[in-house]
């Protein structure tokens, strides 16, 4: 791909040139979402009083490193007056605060793509204090794309909330395209640039690359010194880079970077380079669904979804945001975040401390606060633990008073007759509609009503038994006219 044509398809994307949005469902929206069962009598849920949503029509964003704020890129129409801008919010306020760090106008005479400027984001540094992002500006010249990009950082614990733009790195020049790509060290303390510049003469002519380390924390660029030979292409760990050769004829030998002698050695490409896209430079770091950082079982996943004709939709297609584990109890491997029609995909990530999830549908930023609650007594009958006594008796209460009214149910379908001993749960099973609810860890309910019994032969129906479940902690009677009580033993 050429840088134009990078540029060019960049903005188109930014700008979400697509049909006419449409609303993404709220977060937990989905279905019947029963949580994800994660053992020892924990279910991870979203936390229903701590949602976040932003109909601010945002572009990109990343947490800080605490998790505690987002910073967003937006584009803003504000009565003919466009800019781009990049915001941060606190996700932990009740009623959170929304501050605007940059904006970058768009003139008004600007309707193609390729006239706009835009703003990236790069990441964050230090503990939530340093914020670094790119403006790209694209100067036409004929059929010839010019670029002007400047790298740049921020201070956020200023007083005023932020401090001026410090420059890290720029390209600015009226006869060249240029790109600088970048990658974050794993600790996000270190910022690996790559500066490449095309001269160009009608056609490229020459090609300039440059590599720089930044550290946010003393605002350094210091020039790495790498033979013409090799190309860098990301981090091994925080001391060491990793590189590749190639010459004419021979295959491509990769080599490791020392920062700290400015040596390199010869080297193989590590076995789990390709499962960390966040160590590459890279031009474009998308966010991808990936694993909770806090637990790898959980995977955050965007999956093709077809809404049903029932939402007058018309089997639409749309994408399904959930975290995910795999687990032989089906009922409790999934949570549903959201649902978002159309054909574009959410950009969904995981908050660094796995305590929330976020995704952009059609320009808002849904954000999910997550929870691991103590299970129920029915979620842990359901996955097969065992229940304490006062657990026993809550199910076994809740399930005979569903047989008792699926017996009234019957007795007024049935001239107020009830129903016989025999052949019970055949009977009684289409008002309920549901195994389950006839027996608890073994313990069965025992119907036990006289013969050719109705209604209108009773005197005092509050008085009659006519079924129990005989738990350990207590006998749960069922009554004629239908409620119940527990027994203490």
């Amino acid at each position: 791909m050429t840088v134009r044509h990078f540029l060019i398809c960049s903005v188109a994307a930014l700008l979400c040139i697509s049909p006419p949005p449409v609303r993404a469902a709220a977060p937990g929206s989905l279905g019947d979402g029963h949580g994800i069962y994660l053992g020892e009598s924990k279910i991870l849920d979203v936390e229903s009083t701590r949602q976040l949503t932003l109909r601010e029509n945002v572009l990109e964003y990343q947490f800080s490193p605490s998790g505690e704020k987002i910073a967003y890129v937006t584009s803003v129409d504000d009565h003919g007056d466009r800019y781009f801008a990049i915001k941060i919010v606190d996700t932990w306020r009740q009623d959170p605060e929304i501050k605007t760090l940059v904006k970058m106008p768009i003139a008004k005479d600007a309707k193609d793509p390729e006239d706009f400027p835009f703003l990236r984001m790069v990441g964050w540094a230090g503990d939530d204090r340093y914020l670094l992002f790119k403006r790209i500006e694209l100067l036409l010249d004929h059929n010839m794309a010019l670029t002007s990009v400047h790298l740049e950082s921020r201070d956020l614990t200023m007083a005023d909330g932020a401090s001026d733009p410090t420059p890290v790195e720029s390209i600015d020049t009226e006869q060249s395209q240029g790109s600088l790509e970048y990658a974050w060290a794993s600790a996000h303390d270190q910022l690996l640039v790559d500066r490449v510049i095309f001269h160009w003469d009608g056609k490229p002519s020459r090609r300039e690359r440059s590599y720089y380390l930044y550290d946010p924390l003393t605002a350094k660029l210091r020039p790495l010194t790498v033979d013409p030979a090799d190309v860098i292409l990301g981090w091994v760990d925080g001391a060491h880079l990793l590189m590749v050769r190639t010459v004419k004829g021979a295959k491509p030998a990769y080599r490791q970077y020392d920062l700290a002698t400015g040596t390199a050695s010869d080297a193989s490409q590590p076995e789990w380079w390709d499962k960390f896209p966040d160590l590459h430079l890279d031009e474009l770091h998308d966010l991808q669904p990936a694993s909770d950082p806090k637990d790898p079982s959980l995977v955050l996943a965007v999956v093709d979804h077809r809404l049903p004709a029932a939402q007058e939709l018309d089997q639409a297609p749309a994408s399904t945001v959930w975290i995910q584990r795999d687990s032989a109890i089906k009922r409790f491997s999934v949570l549903p975040l959201g649902v978002t029609p159309g054909y574009y995909k959410p950009q969904a990530q995981w908050s660094p401390t796995g305590k929330a999830v976020a995704f952009i549908a059609h320009g808002d930023l849904f954000l999910t606060t997550l929870v691991k609650r103590p299970a129920n007594a029915w979620e842990k009958l359901a996955v097969g633990e065992t229940l304490n006594c006062d657990e026993e008796k809550q199910i076994a209460t809740s399930n005979v008073k569903q047989i008792g009214l699926g017996i009234i149910q019957y007795s007024q379908d049935h001239d107020e007759n009830y129903p016989s001993v025999t052949g019970f749960h055949d009977k009684i099973y289409p008002y309920i509609k549901s195994e389950s609810v006839f027996s608890v860890g073994g313990h069965a309910f025992i119907y036990h009503a006289p013969a050719n019994l109705s209604l209108a032969s009773l005197d005092a129906p509050a008085e009659l038994v006519i079924g129990e479940m005989d738990m350990p902690c207590a006998r749960i009677v069922l009554y004629a006219d239908g409620h119940v009580k527990a027994q203490e033993k």
